[in-house]
């Protein structure tokens, strides 16, 4: 998806997500499988350590964030050592951008159009979804408009 990061830097705007998510760090390798108010999204491996996280959509999304990168996304609000999914409030930012026929048409994609995510498995990105990706350009990935619009807005800077 390397061809949407200049449209991303050029034409994509700063969100920032809003609710508090449910997350719990992976004991095991377990397979995560991302199902939204759209069906299946995609799937992951998590790795000991990574963590699982739930969203808290009316799908309640789960999906895996490396154990590197979460304290960069995600800050403890809850302390209830005891609980296996603690509370967390996410602290990222990311830049985003719906896809539109027009996006589509000057990605030179027909939609809707399958990718490679970051993390190895297929994601499907239709119109009206939204191409997404940190600021640092690492990784773009898509999340559907619904739920989108359920977990971020735009960053008032």
């Amino acid at each position: 998806m390397a061809i949407a990061i200049p449209v991303l830097k050029a034409k994509g705007q700063l969100f920032q997500k809003y609710k508090q998510v449910l997350a719990r760090k992976a004991e095991t390798e377990e397979e995560v499988l991302t199902v939204t108010s759209e069906g299946i999204e995609t799937t992951n491996t998590a790795q000991p350590g990574d963590f699982i996280v739930q969203n808290p959509t009316q799908a309640k999304e789960c999906y895996v964030i490396k154990a590197e990168k979460f304290p960069n996304r995600y800050e403890l609000l809850d302390s209830n050592q005891n609980a296996e999914w603690k509370t967390y409030t996410p602290i990222g930012k990311v830049f985003a951008i719906e896809l539109t026929s027009e996006l589509s048409s000057d990605l030179d994609l027909d939609l809707p159009f399958e990718f490679m995510a970051a993390w190895g498995s297929p994601m499907t990105a239709d119109a009206e979804d939204f191409l997404v990706c940190p600021p640092d350009y690492s990784e773009i990935y898509k999340i559907g408009n619904q739920e989108f619009h359920e977990t971020y807005q735009i960053e008032s800077t």
